[in-house]
Formats: structure tokens, sequence, C-alpha cells
């Protein structure tokens, strides 16, 4: 009985108000002598941007830790952008529209350091939010302009970066939008580059082939699959780029000797033109000065004339964990996956908001049966999860679930099926006529890709269906000879609407028997 009140405490503690969201501009900051600054601060995230040379953000800090590349040679040094400027590398974030290959070298010098507009466009407790814009590019890319809308929220690491293309010209033109991040990758005075890495999700069905990856060159930066299906780059000082297909909207810049990451999550468009050759992200490895960049792209958009618009939205992430990281969402960063064993559950993660974290048992149809305790949880913070479940009669899924310092929901970190609890429904009349494979990744968001063999020709058909059983999509309904096929399914129904975090099945018939696993999407 004394257990209720000290966990009532630390629910209560954990709910607290968070210190507000607040926007500063400043006539000068830092000693960067660039003049006015706007800074976003909220107790956990210090971003600071810079309208005089192209709105770049040059500040993006998770407590004290620095995650941005500042380059000294540049500081406080600007420059009037002419058809001939070279190009001014100050570091931090910048955009760039994309394919490059149509303006070559250097970048449109007004749309990279060009003074950008900006106004206050969001200003209470909860959320601040600065908008800026460049003039017009007349040079490399004309009539071209940016538009950035950067918000900050109260307890949380988040930061929406809101990213327009204009077309101001007269014709119609197709660009897309290219964000670049510089990262630090070494501590002062250290050459420690082996500390600083980026992961991102591997494409199984890659374009590139069997990497997953395109490269400019080999290098022994490119680490490959470090986790399953999450790819590694270690830093080395050398100018390489590597390009990926990336089948899930995220990725991660990771100092591990610190154990702080930063990542980005966005919007994947299957079926629409992305440039180079078909790349969602992007690294960059720059060999003097010292410094990556993790980089995405957004699909290539078509801009009507006279102001045609096209946004690309991003959220920006930051927490205290070590890699390598399976998976990014709204959550947090899983470092390590949840695992229940005879009711011990344990999970290590970054999470990317104050309030708390909590263990949710499930039935086979998803109602709640049981919950851990309630885990104080802040981005400054890695939680290290190690608790001892009480599994009740018709237990089956488990959630790591996060709430913010109100109480509501934000994420789910991870799922997992609880096995002591969970009765094997494959049924297969004759096995070695056929087998199905588990999908993978698993659990998975947006896509995952289903692996089944046929020992010989036959009709084939592959569903997915819902817990109560209804069918949401039909992958496969054809005559098919023997041999290994691989089948993705983009987590869609038949209507090709999203569908919801949670449960599925897939099924698998043929003449000779039926086979039937189970797979988590986990949004």
């Amino acid at each position: 009985m004394k257990a209720l009140p000290f966990l009532l405490a630390i629910a209560l503690a954990a709910r607290a108000q968070p210190p507000p969201a607040t926007l500063s501009q400043l006539p000068e900051y830092k000693n960067w002598g660039w003049g006015e600054v706007a800074v976003l601060e909220n107790g956990l995230i210090t971003l600071a941007v810079v309208p005089r040379i192209g709105a770049r953000v040059m500040q993006y800090d998770l407590g004290g830790h620095q995650g941005l590349f500042l380059n000294p040679a540049e500081l406080g040094k600007l420059y009037e952008p002419t058809r001939t400027s070279p190009w001014h590398n100050y570091g931090g974030f910048k955009n760039w529209p994309a394919p490059q290959d149509r303006w070559g070298w250097p970048p449109p010098p007004i749309l990279d350091a060009g003074v950008y507009g900006n106004r206050v466009a969001m200003d209470t407790p909860d959320s601040v939010a600065l908008w800026v814009s460049s003039p017009v590019e007349q040079w490399k890319t004309p009539n071209l302009r940016f538009e950035r809308r950067l918000t900050l929220y109260r307890g949380s690491s988040r930061v929406r970066v809101e990213q327009t293309l204009v077309n101001e010209g007269a014709q119609a033109a197709s660009w897309s939008v290219w964000d670049i991040t510089q990262h630090r990758v070494h501590h002062p005075g250290e050459r420690d580059f082996e500390n600083f890495w980026v992961y991102f999700p591997l494409n199984p069905e890659s374009r590139y082939g069997a990497a997953g990856v395109r490269t400019t060159e080999e290098s022994n930066a490119w680490k490959g699959e470090v986790a399953p299906g999450v790819f590694g780059v270690q830093f080395l000082p050398e100018n390489q780029k590597l390009f990926a297909d990336s089948p899930e909207g995220w990725i991660c810049y990771a100092d591990e000797r610190e154990g702080y990451i930063y990542a980005k999550t966005f919007d994947l468009f299957a079926g629409q033109e992305y440039p180079d050759q078909g790349a969602h992200v992007e690294v960059w490895l720059n060999k003097d000065p010292p410094y990556l960049e993790v980089e995405v792209v957004s699909p290539v958009a078509e801009l009507a004339p006279t102001g045609g618009r096209y946004t690309f939205v991003e959220d920006w992430w930051a927490a205290r964990v070590k890699g390598p990281i399976l998976r990014v969402n709204p959550a947090g960063a899983l470092a390590r996956p949840l695992v229940v064993e005879e009711g011990l559950a344990r999970a290590s993660c970054g999470v990317f908001h104050q309030g708390t974290a909590q263990v949710v048992l499930l039935d086979e149809v998803g109602q709640q049966v049981g919950q851990g305790a309630l885990h104080p949880v802040t981005p400054l913070e890695t939680l290290v999860l190690e608790e001892k479940l009480d599994l009740p009669p018709g237990a089956y899924s488990a959630e790591l679930r996060v709430m913010d310092h109100q109480g509501g929901l934000v994420g789910v970190l991870d799922r997992v099926l609880l096995p002591e609890r969970t009765a094997v429904l494959e049924e297969e009349a004759s096995p070695s006529a056929f087998v199905l494979g588990q999908n993978y990744p698993n659990p998975f968001n947006p896509a995952t890709t289903i692996a089944y063999q046929l020992e010989r020709e036959g009709q084939v058909e592959l569903a997915v269906y819902n817990l109560a059983g209804a069918r949401l999509r039909t992958l496969v309904m054809a005559r098919q000879p023997a041999g290994s096929y691989r089948v993705q399914w983009d987590g869609r129904d038949t209507q090709g609407r999203q569908a919801a975090s949670g449960i599925y099945f897939y099924r698998l018939s043929t003449p000779l028997g039926q086979a039937v696993k189970r797979m988590v999407l986990a949004r």
C-alpha cells in the first residue's frame, strides 16, 4: 500500500508544467558577429537562426550538448551575393533546391546566403514559431524563393520544420526541397572521429542493389547493416557521399561517446519522382574542415507560375541515448527493443518528451488487460527499462507507451508479442510444399516485406487481415511457378487508406495448404 503514494508522486512530478517555449530576437548573440539572431528555447532545446546568412540554423542543442558544426573560419563574416559568388561554408542547417546537376556549383548565392526576412509567426507558452523568407534568386535558379517556418514546442525536443519552395517566375518549374544539416564530428581539442555516426533504415528492395545504398566511392565509413534493417555510417575525414532509398522516413545522427542523438522524421511519397536516382536520404563526409552532413530530399514538385508553392515538412527530435538506433518515431528513438521474458520487461530508448512511459498489456483484440509502473521520462536522460510485470490471463502483447507532461498519449515506442501467451497459428497441410517467412522489418512503419518460397507451381493468394478477420488487402492473386518471392505491403488497405497501428495477420494460401503469421504496424 505504501508504494501507491510514491508512484503517484512520481507521476505528478513527471506531469509538472515544463518551462514555456520562448522566442527572442537579439541584436547580437554569442559574439558571432552576424547581427540579429532569433533564439527559440524551451528548457530542453536551444535553436538559433541567423537571418543575415541565409537564415541558417547555427545552434541546435539539447541541454548543453552541441549538435551542429559551426565553421570558426566564417564567424562574423558577411558577403554580398553576386553572380560569381564563391560558396561561404558557415555550417549549420540550410536549404538548397535539387537536383544539383541543374545548377552545378557553387549553390544559388541568394538562396544560400542572402539576407532573409523574418518575423514571429507564433508566440504562446506552448509553442513559438519563426518564419523566414529569402529574396528571389537571380542567377543559378532564377525566380525561385525559399520560405521556412520553424516551430518549437513546450516539454518536447520536437522542432517542426516546414520548408517551402516558391516559384515567382512566369513559367512553371519543377524542383525538390533539399535540406542539409552539418554536424560536428569530434569533441573540442580531439580527433575522436570514431564516436560520430549516422543511422537510417535499409531498404531490402533497394533500387541500388543488395547493399541498399549508392556511394561515390568505397569507404570504411560505410559500415553496412549494423543492426537488423539499419545501415550505419561512421565518420571518416574523406570527401565522400552516400545515397539511400530508405523505406521509412527517418535518419539519425549520433554522438556515441556522449550518448546524444539528433533525428529527422518525414513522410515518404510512394510512386513519386525523387532526385539523385531516387534517394530519400543522403550523407556527406567532409575532410577539411571535418564535419558530416545529414541530408533529406523531397519528391520533385511541380510549381505553377507566379506564386506556385510546395511545402516539405520534417520534424526534428533530440534525446539522450546511445545507438545503434533501431527505429525513430514521434515518441522516441529505440536503441534496445522491448523484450518481455518470464514477466520481465526490458528496453532502452531515448524519449523525445517530458512526461511518463509505461508498459501496457493488451489482449488478442487490442484491449488493455494490465499495465506496469509509470516511469518519468525526459529527453535529457536515457530510459533504461527493467521491470517485473504481472501478466494477467489473456495478455497477448505489450506496448511501451509515452505520455506527455499532461498525461496525453504521444505514441508507442515499441510493441512485442508475448511468446509465453501466444498460440501457434501456422497451419501448413504440407510444410515441404511452401515456406512463409516472417515479415521484415517487424514491427514496421510504413512498409514491410514478406518473403515466401514455393516448391511447386500453383495458384497463390497472399492477403492481409486485421484482428477481426477482415481482409484489408490482397497482395498476390496469381498462378506462380516454383521459386522464391518477395512482396511489400505499404501499410494501406485496398482503398489506399493508411492502416492504424496494431497487430495484423498475413496468410499465404495454396492448393496444398495455408500458413498464417502475425506482424505489427507501429506508426
